[in-house]
């Protein structure tokens, strides 16, 4: 009687491994697919949210922007030629004990804050007087001395980390070292056709503080009718490869990663139409570059725009060659062409300040 082996045969093994490869490879290939799409999407989507975020942030400042403060000192800028912008909004988060003030001499000549009736014409608003100015504010470091640090009889910040606030200007130590600085923007509250300055605090001691001015000079003849006001201060520090992406930040903090550019239009609408006339919108992309000092502006202020870019936080490898190009939305020289695997999202915030338009 015969006996037949059972089993099967090494071709039958042969396809049943090729095919179950197959299908592995497949199903491989699928989810390999999947995880990338998911990883885009998400990327997309923190973009997104990170721009949500930003424009609420921008609004709300520019929206307060010129609050108990002349409308000449609002917001002031530094419109860079070759990479991201610099914004300075005056603080309102610095004012604080409005019910108190009480109206003092003219302009603040007697070396105290002064505020009178709100939005008078000339109204030189809220601001510190600086008691040493130098005949004028030099690009780099200087430093000025406050005859008052409290723009409305109340301390705001606490400057070296004891629990007390002692400043309406904002300063914070870590370790005992300057770290994280606000801004200030200056003006000559007689003459407005000079303009403004803006700087970022360096330090703080006592009455004087340190700058380090961004804007361009200013020159002045009286030092009692210069004055300086607290402001929050954004700009983007670039990216360190290896180390860190590219940041917005704000007052010195960082808020957000991945934010390539940010660039800045002021609309001065001169002749007061509500309409952007040739030589009216100032800024990137606009027909002039926006300069702090050129004193007129203030006043005829009524837009503020913010253009912002912000990148994936993870690159894309695999699609170098399809898209990841930076983008140029800048009114400086453009970058050369980039590809790379980053994903990009653009937004422009337009923002009307609350508290500029009075003083024509």
């Amino acid at each position: 009687m015969s006996k037949r082996s059972s089993g099967f045969t090494l071709i039958e093994v042969l396809t049943a491994v090729v095919i179950v490869g197959i299908v592995m490879a497949a199903a491989m290939q699928s989810f390999t697919f999947q995880a990338k799409t998911h990883e885009v999407i998400s990327g997309i989507a923190d973009s997104q949210k990170s721009l949500t975020m930003l424009s609420r942030l921008f609004e709300r400042d520019l929206r307060n922007a010129g609050y108990m403060v002349s409308e000449f000192a609002a917001v002031c800028g530094v419109d860079n030629d070759d990479g991201p912008d610099v914004l300075f909004v005056s603080d309102s988060a610095a004012i604080s004990n409005i019910g108190a003030l009480v109206a003092l001499a003219p302009n603040g000549r007697n070396g105290e804050n002064t505020y009178l009736s709100a939005k008078a014409p000339g109204n030189p608003g809220l601001g510190s007087t600086v008691v040493n100015a130098s005949s004028k504010s030099t690009s780099g470091n200087s430093t000025l001395t406050l005859g008052n640090r409290d723009l409305d009889t109340v301390s705001t910040y606490d400057n070296n980390g004891d629990g007390n606030n002692d400043s309406d200007y904002q300063y914070d130590v870590l370790n005992a070292q300057v770290t994280i600085a606000g801004g200030v923007i200056l003006r000559d509250i007689t003459a407005p056709n000079k303009g403004v300055a803006c700087g970022v605090i360096t330090g703080i001691r006592g009455s004087q503080v340190d700058v380090d001015w961004r804007s361009p000079t200013l020159t002045w003849v009286n030092n009692v009718d210069v004055i300086v006001i607290p402001a929050h201060v954004y700009e983007i520090l670039p990216a360190v490869v290896g180390v860190s992406p590219p940041q917005l930040t704000r007052n010195g903090l960082l808020v957000a990663d991945d934010v390539e550019d940010m660039q800045v239009n002021y609309f001065l609408d001169v002749d007061d139409d509500g309409l952007i006339d040739p030589g009216e919108l100032n800024g990137s992309g606009g027909p002039q570059d926006y300069l702090a000092t050129r004193g007129s502006d203030g006043q005829f202020l009524r837009d503020v725009t913010v253009s912002l870019i912000v990148r994936s936080a993870m690159e894309e490898t695999e699609t170098v060659v399809l898209q990841g190009t930076v983008q140029d939305l800048e009114n400086h020289v453009a970058p050369a062409v980039i590809l790379d695997g980053y994903r990009r999202r653009a937004l422009s915030s337009t923002v009307r300040p609350r508290n500029v338009g009075a003083e024509r």
